[in-house]
């Protein structure tokens, strides 16, 4: 495949996600927000998170 043809085809990802969150950031205020939005998105960072709601009762049979 030639290199031309693999960088166009990155850009339009590229492209793709910044419409996705073009469209989910409509509540942002600022271009920073925008801005931070496209990097959390386009990084696919994973979160180690802790449930929020640990569950404090057991299933009784």
């Amino acid at each position: 495949m030639r290199p031309h043809c693999l960088a166009h085809r990155a850009a339009e990802a590229l492209n793709g996600i910044i419409q996705t969150v073009k469209r989910k950031s409509r509540g942002f205020r600022t271009v920073r927000y925008f801005t931070a939005m496209i990097y959390l998105v386009a990084s696919r960072l994973e979160f180690d998170l802790p449930d929020p709601l640990p569950s404090t009762h057991t299933k009784s049979h």
